[in-house]
């Protein structure tokens, strides 16, 4: 069990008004049918990239292999594997790293984060969950991550700003805005105005009554 992921996904699907599967509704099944209709693709479990036959990433009912990410359709804005060493695999000359990143590529996805080596638990849920907030204010993924990583270093100290707990996530592909993200912000800030917009009405309007009743 990994607490700070089931934590991660609650979050991160409150964040973005995703749709999250949790312990025996994370099959291979549900990833497949729901993955390639997704703009993001946020993966929290365990996986192995060192796996000596296939590199893989654990579902709740079986493991999904890196031959198995090539022959998926996965046409997503970004991926975010948050599992451990999921940037690391066999380096096979005149192919470079057979990496879980390089699959979610192959399939189809703009960018992915991944991981260098085990991500911790704890610190891992803190810094993708600040990730998300960074890029729904427009930041650049690459901008989002790094001002992610320095929120962490502020809000800790001691032996939990070793490296080991925040740098191993890094973004690879394409580093700019997500457009969703920026029209769910747009949207946001459309509703913003329209609420404060109807209070000054019904404020006015209060008032005029105020006036008119004080008069006669």
């Amino acid at each position: 069990n990994l607490k700070g992921s089931e934590i991660e996904i609650e979050e991160v699907t409150s964040l973005l008004s995703g749709k999250s599967f949790l312990r025996d509704m994370a099959s291979k099944q549900n990833f497949f049918e729901y993955a390639n209709q997704s703009d993001i693709v946020h993966l929290s479990t365990h996986a192995n990239a060192s796996d000596s036959i296939s590199p893989w990433i654990a579902f709740a009912d079986d493991r999904l292999s890196l031959n198995e990410i090539y022959t998926a359709t996965i046409n997503a804005e970004m991926v975010m594997l948050s599992a451990c060493n999921s940037a690391q695999g066999k380096v096979r000359r005149g192919e470079g790293v057979m990496s879980l990143a390089r699959g979610f590529f192959l399939a189809g996805a703009n960018s992915v984060v991944c991981s260098l080596w085990n991500v911790d638990d704890r610190s891992g849920q803190e810094i993708t969950t600040n990730f998300y907030r960074y890029l729904q204010e427009n930041e650049t993924r690459s901008a989002a991550l790094r001002s992610a990583k320095l929120n962490f270093l502020k809000q800790h100290s001691l032996s939990e700003i070793s490296p080991f707990y925040w740098s191993s996530l890094i973004i690879i592909g394409e580093q700019g805005t997500i457009k969703t993200l920026e029209q769910n912000n747009f949207w946001w800030l459309f509703y913003f105005a329209m609420a404060v917009t109807t209070t000054m009405i019904i404020a006015l309007i209060i008032r005029k009554l105020k006036t008119n009743t004080a008069t006669s």
